[in-house]
Formats: structure tokens, sequence, C-alpha cells
């Protein structure tokens, strides 16, 4: 029956279904309101999180230029580099180096003689054979490889690489049918040599192949490439080396041999003034993106507007990049003394690129001592910008940071509110149902005097016939 009932205004003819819909939107209005400031709190979080990112990355610059290695590093230039190309460390002295190169480092290489494509092992030269090299402490090494009768160049190619006796091999083909296995070292120099013994000494696979001479001497039948070192003069200075990679002829310098050469080639180190002006500016460029980024999110409006924390750490940063370096131990006391300025009301940071280059170039010891100051009684601009960071995205000690510290906070109020809020809509949902009992047991109750009145009058009809 209650089932008949629960259909709105069926007896009593109140549309009570909407009236339990109008008062519950009243009284959900506290959970409305909620809803609205939590979802202005998780705004706010977001807001907060976007500027400790954007906090982090100019700490990460201002870090990076905290090394001596963004002041000191050096690139290498070569007059000719077909010949010759390098690259220099910070640990380069400037200068010029002629190069000449009398000889390229090479690996020794070895090949069968021209075979049939179709050339298999024969049974009788079929068994083991040694692959012999010298290793990095000049020691033989020797590595057995195995060809079964009936093996391919190709399948003999592939039990050397198997090996890994120091060597790579490989089949060419020299004409249509026709191929030759190449076995070449795989470092170059003087002692790449590759040398052989057949275990077979009357006729063995290697002697089949044309790899040696015969398995008695097995002396190398077809060198391709003689072992060689690297030739060269250093400012005529003679020198040698296994590889054409050259990193410890001249310190903080790598040389790599390209071609022969009986005319000199310079190479010359330099210092790097564009790399340390890059860092430079790529501090700028964080800097000013902070600014721009907090300056936007406190504007009217805004989830942040007005914000008293906010606003003191954008204050702070700005005061930083314009005071003077107390103390100084360098020739520059504060940014524009390297061509850094405010460029307008906003605090934004400009460079004059002229000054600042001119700056890296005499004195870039001095730029750094102006950022990030060796003494331990003075603190350079970096290093005061540094430590307002660490106190806003990371905290100190105990301390968690503020901007850690608000998304605590925020992360707390939002978590209450939608405790708060599920509480809330438990009730609702309760006295929802309350209602709607009551109204079901009003449309009952209506129902059933609706039917005792139909009942009597009919009872008066008749006495009344």
């Amino acid at each position: 029956m209650s089932g008949v009932y629960s259909v709105s205004g069926l007896a009593s003819g109140l549309d009570w279904r909407k009236m339990v819909d109008d008062l519950m939107k009243i009284e959900h209005r506290p959970v409305d309101l909620m809803q609205a400031q939590q979802d202005k709190l998780t705004a706010a979080k977001g807001v907060w999180s976007d500027i400790k990112t954007q906090l982090a990355a100019l700490d990460l610059s201002l870090s990076n230029l905290s090394l001596d290695t963004a002041y000191n590093g050096r690139i290498a230039s070569s007059a000719n580099e077909t010949v010759v190309t390098a690259t220099a460390s910070s640990g380069a002295a400037v200068g010029t180096y002629a190069l000449t190169v009398g000889g390229l480092a090479q690996a020794h290489s070895v090949a069968s003689d021209t075979k049939a494509s179709t050339y298999a092992v024969s049974a009788g030269a079929a068994g083991t054979f040694q692959i012999k090299v010298i290793d990095s402490t000049g020691a033989t090494v020797s590595t057995s490889v195995t060809a079964a009768a009936g093996d391919s160049l190709t399948n003999v190619a592939q039990n050397i690489n198997t090996a890994k006796a120091g060597v790579t091999a490989s089949v060419i083909t020299t004409s249509t049918g026709f191929q030759r296995l190449v076995i070449t070292r795989n470092v170059t120099g003087a002692n790449s040599t590759i040398s052989f013994v057949d275990t077979n000494t009357t006729a063995g696979a290697l002697a089949e192949m044309g790899v040696v001479v015969d398995s008695a001497g097995n002396a190398v039948k077809n060198q391709l490439v003689g072992a060689q070192d690297a030739s060269f003069t250093v400012n005529n200075v003679a020198v040698t080396r296994s590889t054409n990679t050259v990193s410890d002829a001249v310190t903080g310098v790598t040389f790599n041999l390209k071609a022969l050469s009986a005319t000199a080639v310079n190479v010359t180190v330099s210092q790097d003034v564009d790399g340390t002006y890059n860092k430079i500016k790529d501090f700028v460029d964080k800097y000013n993106a902070a600014l721009d980024l907090m300056t936007a999110k406190m504007a009217k409006g805004e989830v942040l507007q007005g914000d008293a924390t906010l606003s003191r750490i954008q204050s702070t940063l700005r005061q930083m990049v314009s005071d003077r370096v107390s103390g100084a131990t360098g020739s520059f006391t504060s940014l524009f003394d390297i061509g850094i300025s405010t460029s307008d009301n906003a605090g934004h940071l400009a460079i004059d690129d002229t000054k600042l280059r001119a700056a890296i170039a005499d004195k870039p010891q001095d730029v750094k001592t102006l950022l990030f100051d060796a003494s331990t009684s003075v603190n350079g601009v970096g290093e005061k910008l540094r430590s307002e960071l660490a106190l806003a995205i990371t905290g100190t000690g105990l301390n968690p940071g503020i901007i850690p510290a608000r998304l605590t906070g925020l992360d707390r109020s939002i978590t209450d509110l939608g405790n708060q809020m599920k509480s809330m809509e438990d009730r609702l949902a309760l006295r929802r149902d309350t209602l709607v009992k009551q109204f079901v047991a009003m449309e009952q109750t209506v129902g059933l005097l609706q039917g005792q009145s139909s009942w009597l009058s009919g009872q008066l009809s008749g006495l009344l016939r």
C-alpha cells in the first residue's frame, strides 16, 4: 500500500516531492557554502604549488651559478676540423696549440682468401683455433674458437664473435657468389695486432680459408690494415698514442685526430663567455617568471588576492637583487655593476648584454664572487636569494618552510571541510528520508479518509432511496 502512496499527491493532490526538494535545497545551503570554500582552498593549494615549483626552478638556476665550472668553462675550436677537432674542460689553459698529424691510429685487420659463397669447412680442416690479442696491460690473451665441418664463412664469423676474443668478424661479399672473412681488432694502436694458432697443424680451417699461410707457421696471409699508433705533434713536440682520441697530451683538452696533415692546424682554447652568460640569463629569466607569477596570483579577483605571506616573499626577493653586497671581496658590489638592473616598477630584471659579457670576459671570478662570495663572512646576491628561497620552499632545521606549511594547512582544511560535508550530507539524506516517510504516511491517511468518506456517502445514498 505504501508503494502506491509514495507517488506524490496521489491522494492529497499536493506535489509534496517538489516541496521536499525545495526544502532540502534550503537545508543544503550550508553544504554548498562549504563546497565553495573547499573549491577556493583547492584552487589556492594549486596556486601555491605552482609558485613553489617556479621558485624551485629559480633556486636550481642559482645552484648552477654557485659552481666554479659556471665561470671557468672553456671552448676549443679547430682551424681545420677535417684534420682535428677538440673539446676543452674547465681545467684547460686558454691558448693556442699547433698540431700536425703524421699518422692515425689503426686497428689490425686481416682477411681470408676469396671464397665461393658455397664454401664450407672440410671435415679434415675442422677443429679449434686460437685468436691471440694483447690486452690493455700488455698481456697476451688467447681465445679458442671452433670451426665445425660444414661451417660457412658466416658460421665461422658468428663463432668468432660469440667467443668475444677482442675482435669483430664479418663476411664481405666481394662479387656475386664470392666472399671474404674479415677479422678486425676492437682497439687501435701498435699493440692491436692479431695472431692465430691452428690446432690442426696439418691443414686447419684457418689455412683452408686463407686467413693464415699454413697451419704450421700460422703467419697471417692477407693483412688489410696494419696495427699502428697515432703520431702527431703539439707545438712541435712529438706525441704518440694508441687511439685517435687523445685526452692526456694537454691538460683539459681532448684532441680528435681525423686526417693526416703536414701543415700545422691551430686549436684555440678560449673562455666560454656564452656559457656563463647563458647561465646568468637563465637566472634572470627564472627570477622574472617567478615575479610575474606571484604578481598575477595576487591581483584583484585572484585566489591569493592581497596575500600578505606571498607579498612578503616577493618584496624580499626584490630587495635582495637590488641591495649591494656589504664587504664584497671582488670588484663588483651589485648586480648593476655587471649589467643587471631593475627595468620597471614591477621589479623585473634586465640585462645589458655588452656590460655583462665584458664583466664575464674580464673578471669571471669576480662575477662569481658577487653572486657567491667564498668568504664565510660575506653573502653574495645568489647566496642571499637561496637562503630566502630555502625558507620559502624547503625550510631549515625543524622549520618546514613557508609554502610547505601553507600547503599542509590547506590540505588539513580541505580534508576537514570534506569530512564536515560528508557528515552533513549523511544527515540531510536521513532528513529527506524522514520527510518522504511522513508525506507517504500523510498520503496513506488521506487515502484512508477518502475511502471512508466514499463508503459513508454510499451508505447515506442507500438510506435516502
